[in-house]
C-alpha cells in the first residue's frame, strides 16, 4: 500500500500592490492586482483582467528563500509599506538587471512589493508568511530559507 499526503490549505488574498521593477537599467514602480493562490503570486493590470487574461507575471513562491515576509528597511526601500521576496532561479544568460544577483551557477532576484497602507501590508505580509510556512512543510522542492542571509537578496 502507498499512502502519499499533501496540503489542501489554500492560502488566498486579492488586492493592488506597487511592485518594482527594472525597465531599461531603471527602477520604476507599477501598480499591479496581484492574487496569492496555489503557491504562487500572480499580478495583472486590472482586477477584471484576472478572469479574462493570462497574468503579466507570476512569482512562484515554491523558488522563495526569504523566511519571515516583513516591513524592509529604509536603506533597501524608502517607499512606505514596502515588503521583499527573494527567489532563486538557475542562472541563464547575461541578462543583466537591478532585481537580480549572479553568482556561479544560480540567479537570485529581489522582489519589492509595495502595499498602499499598513494594515494591507500587514495583511499581505501574514498571509505570504503563512503560505511559505506551509508550502515549506508540505512540498520537499519548495526551497528553504538561506540561513545567515542579510534582508535583502
Amino acid at each position: 500500500m502507498r499512502l502519499r499526503c499533501m496540503m489542501e490549505n489554500n492560502i488566498e488574498e486579492r488586492g493592488f500592490l506597487s511592485m518594482f521593477d527594472d525597465v531599461g537599467g531603471f527602477g520604476a514602480w507599477h501598480r499591479r492586482w496581484c492574487v496569492l493562490a496555489n503557491n504562487m503570486i500572480c499580478f495583472w493590470k486590472y482586477p477584471d483582467d484576472e478572469r479574462h487574461k493570462e497574468p503579466i507575471g507570476v512569482i512562484n513562491l515554491k523558488h522563495c528563500v526569504t523566511e519571515n515576509v516583513g516591513l524592509v528597511s529604509r536603506d533597501v526601500c524608502a517607499r512606505p509599506n514596502t515588503f521583499e521576496l527573494c527567489t532563486v532561479k538557475s542562472k541563464k544568460g547575461d541578462e543583466h538587471k537591478l532585481t537580480t544577483k549572479y553568482y556561479s551557477n544560480v540567479a537570485t532576484t529581489q522582489h519589492l512589493l509595495s502595499a498602499d497602507v499598513k494594515e494591507d501590508r500587514l495583511t499581505w505580509c501574514n498571509k505570504l508568511t503563512e503560505a511559505l510556512a506551509n508550502l515549506r512543510a508540505w512540498h520537499p522542492d519548495a526551497l528553504r530559507p538561506i540561513a545567515n542571509r542579510k534582508a535583502t537578496c
